[in-house]
């Protein structure tokens, strides 16, 4: 689990540095929070193990593969408009559609592995600055859990 977690870490850094370099009032943040051991607990604990951090849980709610997928995808994929956007050089590029394409292959793996997904958003403790979008995922593994977490903001 650390291995895979520390390579999709690395390509999706890729992207979003490439994604907000040029951008306009505009970041891209996105990352796999580890909690090894933690499959299993409630929410709350595993969260604050994968950011180290207290938090203030907002709300739990089930989510399936398939829309963790779409969500992850569109995030990246989100062109802003003319006061607040991504890169949009990077973002019409096939160099980018062809790394996404490799991390959301990687990321379907990763979680079609799971033994259970759970959506949440946070109230308070979140690692990110939230203001366009966002996301944040529970991924159990048996007996290990990580946080999948993305947002944008300017």
């Amino acid at each position: 689990m650390q291995d895979m977690i520390t390579e999709l870490n690395a390509r999706a850094k890729r992207i979003c540095d490439k994604l907000n370099f040029g951008s306009l009032n505009y970041n891209i943040s996105f990352k796999i929070f580890p909690c090894l051991s933690f499959g299993g607990k409630e929410a709350a604990a595993i969260i604050e193990c994968g950011l180290n951090n207290a938090i203030q849980l907002g709300n739990c709610y089930s989510i399936s593969e398939d829309e963790v997928l779409e969500e992850i995808g569109k995030g990246f994929e989100y062109r802003g408009d003319d006061g607040s956007r991504p890169n949009w050089t990077y973002l019409d590029s096939k160099a980018f559609q062809s790394a996404k394409v490799d991390l959301m292959k990687m990321i379907s793996i990763f979680v079609s592995s799971s033994t259970q997904i759970i959506g949440f958003w946070l109230k308070s403790g979140h690692p990110f600055y939230p203001v366009f979008w966002d996301y944040s995922f529970i991924i159990e593994q048996e007996a290990d859990a990580c946080l999948f977490i993305g947002s944008s903001s300017d």
